[in-house]
């Protein structure tokens, strides 16, 4: 059981970290998605197509101590910026973006169980997959 659970932690790191930037998928037979904050609704994790954001400066902020706030709020804006189209979309289908993952080309969303179909056919949009409770 514990190594089960450990692999699963290294799936959803996978997901939102670094290993997401190097390309490693993982499988996830963690089920189906958490439920969302309104009835009917679930959380589901997007990855989009194309390159991770860069994280140079980011980083360089992050060794120097200097800057490092506005390293990450442009990283912040730049992501927001990047899934404008993505976000128009969902709403659509009548779903929102709760969580921004800006160090990788991720988000998470929340919409009608339903219209999970659909978010796997936009445009951008490289993997879907359930966004899951780590224990």
């Amino acid at each position: 059981m514990l190594f089960r659970d450990l692999l699963r932690a290294v799936c959803v790191f996978a997901l939102v970290g670094v290993l997401t930037q190097l390309g490693v998928a993982c499988s996830d037979d963690a089920g189906e998605a958490i439920k969302g904050s309104s009835p009917g609704t679930e959380r589901w994790v997007v990855l989009f197509e194309g390159d991770a954001p860069d994280l140079t400066d980011y980083k360089k902020a992050q060794a120097t101590g200097k800057g490092l706030a506005a390293a990450e709020a442009k990283l912040r804006a730049d992501a927001q910026t990047r899934h404008k189209g993505f976000e128009k979309g969902l709403k659509e289908l009548e779903g929102k973006v709760v969580e921004r993952w800006w160090m990788t080309n991720a988000v998470t969303v929340e919409l009608p169980s339903g219209n999970v179909g659909s978010l796997q056919h936009m445009d951008g949009v490289a993997e879907v997959k359930p966004d899951t409770l780590v224990e």
